[in-house]
């Protein structure tokens, strides 16, 4: 099939071009496809994939940025998380108010439920939205039965392992490269190189419709800005100089603790000390001597150290030096100043953290950021937290969207749309004054896929959470 028609009018995917018949809307483009620039090619780069970051390995260095630094690690797994919610789970739109509230009613159907039970949907879209947090786009993989009249399976792929194929002549996007290892610099026709074609980004539903042959393909989802024509980075990615400062903080203060001796107390007892309390002392063999003061200095480290030595009184007697006539202590106890102090390191750690979650678009109260008299002094209490998870939600709906792009090929291709899309007869109430006029109006449902979601609310509502579909 090459052209999809309806009411007159058609689009090609193959070729980009729209087509109207005489009679259609007149304000519909006709016959010319987008616009795209035309990519400049480097000398000798005969790769047919687009290399990600430097030597191919930006995503590989991602990964250990993100399982090296924890605020980034809790953030990027909360935020697909808060957006699921629940789990996607299939609608009927019947009405949206005009604040934007949607009249939904669920639909019990076997056939889409074992559809999303079977592919795993709910941990697919959690990755998927993941993906994009973290390296900035997703991709995913669909297959068609047998027969070619049924998307049977999609998931989501390690988009690690993906690099897109170069762009051709008109602009688009036609394969994408799987590889386990490319930091292995894999060559042309390697056995460890697979390549799945694409479906046009923003056609997808038209295009595997048009195609003939085939049984597994691509989807790519992404948001281009700032002349990324490949691979768009993460937010968190501009915040890279903190992740590494964060990833620092622990490793010198584990330096520290290996290499720097603490000391407590400096102990000095005098050597007249010995020959005062033992009188025959000097007759006594160094062997001896020696045991004298290990169990004398045993005695006095267990005096002052754990918990029952918490707030003692130490004595100590003193005598008279003959010669300078100095009162000399027979032992005396300093208590000595710790030059690492604690909390050293922890006000840049709480400053990295900021900016890595300001980066995020995360609140850190989100998170559990709550240091006493520190930068997130005040972000414990609950209306904080509760804020912060109803303003994710919110800022999520992009990723939302983006999650279920999939699913909306897969309700058109297998034809759950037509099935469950009937028009229905409803009667629509017209207030006039103190009455209403009742008319009958025609409704047609449409099918989507939302994500209910428990949502925090104030003790004064009688319990904790609610239920919303977003």
């Amino acid at each position: 099939m090459s052209i999809i028609m309806s009411d007159g009018v058609g689009y090609s995917t193959r070729t980009r071009t729209a087509y109207m018949l005489a009679g259609a809307g007149s304000s519909f483009l006709v016959g010319k496809p987008f616009t795209e620039p035309k990519e400049k090619t480097a000398a000798g780069d005969i790769k047919p994939w687009s290399n990600w970051g430097d030597n191919n390995d930006l995503p590989n260095k991602m990964a250990r940025d993100i399982e090296e630094c924890g605020v980034l690690n809790a953030a990027l797994d909360a935020k697909p998380r808060i957006a699921v919610g629940k789990g996607l789970q299939p609608f009927l739109l019947l009405n949206v108010d005009k604040e934007g509230k949607e009249d939904l009613e669920w639909v019990s159907d076997s056939e889409i439920h074992d559809f999303l039970e079977w592919n795993d949907c709910f941990n697919f879209t959690t990755d998927k939205i993941f993906d994009v947090c973290a390296y900035g786009w997703s991709v995913s993989q669909l297959l068609l039965s047998r027969n070619r009249s049924k998307i049977n399976r999609i998931r989501r792929t390690d988009v690690v392992t993906a690099r897109l194929g170069k762009k051709k002549d008109s602009g688009l996007i036609e394969e994408v490269h799987l590889c386990a290892d490319w930091p292995s610099n894999p060559g042309l026709g390697s056995e460890y190189v697979k390549k799945i074609p694409v479906l046009e980004e923003g056609a997808e539903g038209l295009d595997i419709i048009e195609r003939t042959s085939g049984y597994e393909f691509a989807v790519i989802s992404r948001q281009l800005r700032n002349g990324r024509g490949y691979y768009p980075p993460p937010l968190w990615y501009s915040a890279k100089a903190w992740v590494d400062h964060a990833k620092a903080i622990p490793l010198m203060k584990n330096a520290m603790m290996r290499n720097q001796m603490s000391v407590k107390y400096l102990v000095t007892i005098s050597m007249g000390y010995w020959k005062r309390i033992h009188t025959k002392w000097d007759t006594y063999t160094p062997e001896a001597r020696k045991q004298i003061m290990d169990d004398k200095l045993e005695e006095i480290d267990k005096y002052l150290t754990g918990i029952e030595a918490t707030y003692k009184s130490i004595f100590s007697s003193s005598y008279i030096d003959p010669i300078t006539k100095t009162e000399i202590p027979d032992i005396k106890i300093e208590a000595l100043d710790d030059k690492a102090k604690e909390g050293k390191g922890l006000v840049d750690s709480a400053a990295a953290n900021s900016e890595i979650l300001f980066a995020l678009c995360v609140n850190p109260a989100l998170v559990g950021a709550g240091q006493p008299g520190g930068a997130y002094a005040g972000n414990a209490g609950g209306s904080n937290i509760r804020e912060s998870y109803l303003t994710q939600i919110m800022l999520m709906e992009r990723e939302r969207r983006q999650a279920t792009k999939e699913l909306n090929i897969v309700k058109r291709f297998n034809g759950w749309d037509t099935r469950l899309e009937v028009e229905r007869n409803i009667y629509a109430a017209t207030p006039s004054g103190n009455t209403a006029t009742i008319a009958p109006a025609k409704l047609k449902p449409r099918l989507v896929f939302r994500y209910p979601a428990g949502v925090l609310t104030t003790l004064d509502t009688g319990k904790s959470t609610k239920g919303e579909v977003v």
